[in-house]
């Protein structure tokens, strides 16, 4: 009897036993620890590229000139595109209302130009860019998303060359030529400009349309205190029509004996509406036949006549002007370096011995560019917008 219950008891062990086996959970298999993924590839480091042409400070025969690189290098394989710039300031400042960027900009540019299979990428400009100017110009090199430092700043200059359209003029005359008309005795001189010989020559500028407001401005050496003539003329204009000392649009900027600058202004009925210089308004200055000196006159709501000693960015030693409500509007409308004759004849006329040059006539709108001329300076450091970073135009 008691071994039956003991080997009951074994037996009931023995089945717990297995049930408990039966609950236990499979071995688990270990989890492989992932494979890091591979770190991306580093950019490529690009090299600038180098200008190769036009030579530095060129004086070009063109206004849409070609530009080339030496290609730029990278430390990895890979198609490269490259960017040009071309502009009138050495800052490649671009086009703004606030920096009146039509007179001082960034006037060319030009990305995704394939890399050229010879060592050189070339790039040419695609419209006619100013002429009788200094223009700064540079490149870069791009490769996938990466784009390399510019090239070092290049210059070149445009070919020198006038152009008299609607709403502006300028004649550079230091190319032995002119967009106006010489009537007289003048010299062309290359690189300097016209020089008037006597009291009755001048050069005559007929305008595509009349400006009624706007200036009138150039570049002057030679001027002599006391040169042939009495009430001589450095710059005039009217309809042309008959005699300018009797007309009704009469605009004359006088350098009288001792150099006394006066000046007078008529927009359309004498007496009434006009303004002009009297007594103590006519200023002597002591003109010195080797400096050069800038003129400008302005008008648009009156007159206004501004001459710096020089050249175009020199010491301002005159400004005096008027306030007039009558509008300027002669029909056809005509100016001139010098003065055709007037009833006082040609010792009234022109000033005799000074040279002219860098003439800009336009529109109050289109200020007179910093930029338009610097062709004719030789050294680039010499040039305004060098020497005198952030000015923007003439004022």
């Amino acid at each position: 009897m008691k071994l039956r219950y003991i080997a009951g008891a074994l037996a009931l062990s023995a089945a717990i036993a297995t049930a408990a086996c039966g609950d236990d959970p499979p071995p688990t298999t270990p989890t492989p620890t992932p494979t890091p993924a591979p770190p991306p590839p580093a950019n490529p480091v690009l090299t600038a590229p180098r200008a190769d042409f036009p030579a530095e400070n060129d004086q070009l025969q063109t206004l849409r000139p070609m530009l080339r690189v030496l290609n730029a290098t990278a430390d990895q394989a890979g198609a490269r595109s490259y960017e040009f710039q071309v502009s009138d300031d050495p800052d490649f400042a671009p086009a703004t209302a606030a920096s009146l960027g039509r007179y001082y900009r960034l006037v060319s540019a030009q990305n995704n130009i394939a890399e050229g299979g010879d060592g050189k990428t070339q790039f040419e400009v695609g419209g006619d860019l100013q002429p009788t100017t200094r223009f700064y110009w540079r490149a870069r090199a791009r490769q996938g998303t990466v784009d390399g430092p510019w090239s070092a700043t290049a210059t070149f200059r445009t070919r020198i060359e006038g152009y008299n359209r609607a709403g502006e003029l300028f004649d550079p005359l230091t190319n032995a030529q002119s967009v106006g008309a010489l009537v007289g005795n003048l010299t062309l001189t290359p690189g300097r400009g016209v020089t008037i010989n006597t009291n009755d020559s001048h050069v005559r500028y007929n305008l595509v349309r009349t400006i009624t407001a706007g200036e009138f401005s150039f570049e002057a050496d030679g001027i002599q205190n006391n040169s042939p003539g009495d009430k001589t003329k450095m710059m005039s204009m009217y309809d042309g029509n008959g005699d300018i000392t009797s007309s009704d649009w009469r605009m004359t900027v006088e350098k009288r004996d001792g150099g006394v600058i006066a000046w007078r202004f008529i927009a359309g009925n004498a007496g009434q509406d006009q303004i002009d210089t009297s007594g103590n308004e006519r200023v002597a200055l002591n003109f010195n036949p080797g400096t050069s000196y800038f003129f400008r006159a302005t008008w648009g709501g009156g007159f206004d006549l501004s001459i710096t000693e020089g050249g175009i960015n020199g010491n301002r030693i005159y400004a005096f002007g008027k306030g007039l409500g009558a509008t300027y509007a002669p029909n056809p409308h005509v100016c001139y370096l010098g003065s055709p004759l007037g009833r006082a004849g040609a010792n009234d006329a022109s000033v005799v011995g000074a040279t002219w040059r860098l003439v800009y006539i336009a529109d109050a709108g289109k200020k007179r560019p910093i930029s338009l001329g610097t062709a004719l300076i030789e050294n680039p450091n010499d040039d305004p917008r060098i020497k005198n970073r952030g000015i923007r135009f003439v004022q």
